[in-house]
């Protein structure tokens, strides 16, 4: 299976008309946590989709979306409408239909516990002539426990870019001593964010980055033998 990393571009829009398919989005069942797994099937075959992605920005950060499919030629792009609204872009460059699945993911910020609600809206889809498909949109709810997160990783930077402030969202299956420093591109630090023991489980910290120009940064943290290194990019 191939997956289509969500890259930077120019959107595009859909212009349809109307048509008599039918797509449904369904949310499958052997998702993990934290994560939303959204079948693309239809009937006559879809070949372009735009969908708008609402979600609590204050309960959780989001991570990023994949597209899981075996079919070649498959453009995907997202980008940030406004604050907890995101807007996604799929197309066939091939010709091809648009099939797979569409992988959503999202962690809690520290501190919250409980379900929170994740909805797709707006959906415009295409058919290989152009023509529309009427769809059912879905919304699901997610649920964070109290449970510890059995890995530790550096789950996001949201937004990225940004301007001026961002938020890294990371997670500590341990206790541990954790670093997280920012870095120009010369190798120098600008910003020391975390320095100190940790406890396990999901944490955020913000950079506000109002004293420094605009240009390509570099975060780095480091618990115990691991590290995790991003970039990020302020656009003033």
């Amino acid at each position: 299976m191939l997956t289509k990393k969500i890259i930077a571009g120019v959107f595009l829009s859909l212009s349809i008309a109307a048509n008599t398919a039918h797509v449904g989005f369904t949310k499958n069942v052997d998702s993990e946590l934290g994560s939303i797994s959204v079948d693309l099937s239809s009937i006559e075959g879809m070949h372009g989709i735009q969908f708008d992605l609402q979600f609590d920005s204050n309960e959780v950060s989001f991570d990023g979306a994949d597209i899981i499919t075996s079919t070649n030629g498959i453009m995907f792009e997202t980008r940030e409408i406004e604050d907890g609204l995101l807007r996604g872009i799929a197309f066939s460059l091939s010709g091809d239909k648009v099939e797979g699945s569409l992988e959503l993911s999202f962690s809690p910020l520290a501190g919250f516990n409980g379900e929170t609600h994740i909805e797709l809206n707006d959906a415009v889809v295409a058919d290989k002539d152009g023509k529309s498909i009427p769809v059912t949109l879905g919304s699901y709810d997610m649920s964070f426990g109290s449970s510890m997160p059995t890995v530790t990783a550096l789950n996001s930077i949201y937004p990225n870019p940004f301007n001026p402030n961002t938020t890294i969202s990371y997670s500590l299956d341990s206790d541990s001593f954790v670093s997280i420093n920012v870095f120009d591109a010369a190798g120098r630090v600008v910003a020391e964010l975390v320095n100190g023991n940790i406890s396990a489980g999901y944490h955020d910290v913000m950079w506000n980055a109002s004293n420094s120009a605009s240009g390509v940064y570099f975060l780095k943290m480091v618990s115990g033998n691991d590290v995790f290194t991003n970039k990020l990019m302020l656009v003033k």
